[in-house]
């Protein structure tokens, strides 16, 4: 008989955890358009080897196409680069 009264409490705490997990996202989702400048700019940087020249095209663009929500890619573009570099030590 216990267990029946305190089931719509129980469901009810269930859903609110689920709702409160789905509302804590953490980023952003920026779409970069096929072809565009910001897209053209990647694939450079993406087909560099050479650490240096990553780094100055990365610097390139977030000086040119990284404006506005791009910033949130230029600055994933340079976290993920600097991580390389500490893994590569």
């Amino acid at each position: 008989m216990k267990l029946r009264r305190n089931t719509p409490v129980v469901l009810l705490l269930v859903l609110l955890s689920g709702t409160a997990l789905q509302s804590q996202q953490i980023g952003k989702y920026v779409p970069v358009s096929a072809g565009s400048d910001a897209d053209r700019a990647m694939v450079e940087i993406n087909s560099a080897n050479d650490p240096a020249q990553k780094l100055t095209l990365i610097d390139k663009f977030a000086a040119g196409p990284g404006q506005g929500e791009m910033a949130l890619v230029a600055n994933e573009l340079y976290v993920n680069y600097f991580l390389a570099q500490k893994q590569s030590w």
